[in-house]
């Protein structure tokens, strides 16, 4: 269910009207989305909206938290323009930028992670001034002393609040920041998922044959879901898919007795 970009990536979402609207308040460069959920990451970066005022045509990297790759550009699938507007992209059609890359440094360094951070996002700065581009960060695990200080320079540059650029950091607990920094950022929180969203993922796996429902059954699976974020979702979705490859259809009685098993 994950290798491709689905219906919900590409629906219209309020927390990203959100994160919009609190980044135009100008009251920091910096938003916080508080959420450990991979597929909301999926759904800003597949949609990749104007986020600063007057800041048409951003320029998008990510940072790679967990691949230690640096930071890479997104670009945008040429063969999709005319037929989806030019905004398709793949994750292998993020180049790494030779410019930005991460400076070497041995994994078993003391405070290792924290100054990786520190490096990429010293080298980050110079990227985020030069045009209006929007920095996303997944799932920072934790801060020390010195990565928060270059984060909190960050969340009050007014240089970059001005510029147009966007430093958008995806967390699983806000307060993994410590309260100096949250004072200083703008914080949306994402849905685990809402109703419409958990529809569209019951129908699509009922279209390519994982559930066996009728139409009328699926409000009830759609409520059973509740509770559950799109990628928990995803991956009861995938193991249905594997009881498929079994012969061994899902039907509403073995969904709900499999859905109990879940811890939300």
């Amino acid at each position: 269910m994950s290798d491709k970009v689905n219906l919900v990536e590409k629906s219209k979402a309020k927390w990203i009207d959100e994160l919009i609207a609190k980044r135009r308040t100008m009251q920091s460069p910096m938003v916080v989305v508080e959420t450990d959920d991979i597929r909301r990451y999926r759904q800003l970066v597949h949609q990749r909206p104007n986020i600063a005022p007057n800041a048409h045509g951003e320029r998008w990297i990510v940072l790679e938290t967990w691949t230690w790759k640096g930071l890479n550009e997104i670009k945008v699938d040429k063969s999709s323009i005319g037929k989806t507007g030019g905004r398709e992209i793949t994750y292998e059609e993020m180049e790494p930028m030779n410019c930005v890359a991460v400076c070497p440094m041995k994994q078993s360094e003391k405070n290792a992670y924290c100054n990786v951070y520190c490096n990429i996002l010293s080298k980050a700065i110079d990227e985020l001034s030069k045009q209006p581009t929007v920095l996303v960060i997944k799932s920072l695990l934790k801060v020390d002393d010195y990565l928060a200080n270059v984060l909190f320079s960050v969340a009050t540059d007014l240089r970059l609040l001005y510029r147009g650029s966007t430093i958008v950091l995806f967390l699983g607990n806000r307060n993994i920041l410590p309260k100096a920094i949250r004072k200083h950022v703008v914080i949306v929180t994402p849905p685990k998922s809402t109703a419409e969203e958990r529809t569209m993922e019951i129908k699509n796996a009922i279209l390519i044959g994982i559930l066996e429902l009728d139409e009328k059954e699926i409000p009830a699976v759609v409520r059973a879901l509740a509770g559950l974020n799109l990628d928990q979702i995803d991956m009861f979705l995938t193991e249905a898919g594997m009881e498929l490859l079994h012969n061994r259809k899902i039907d509403r009685n073995l969904l709900m007795k499999k859905l109990k098993k879940i811890e939300r």
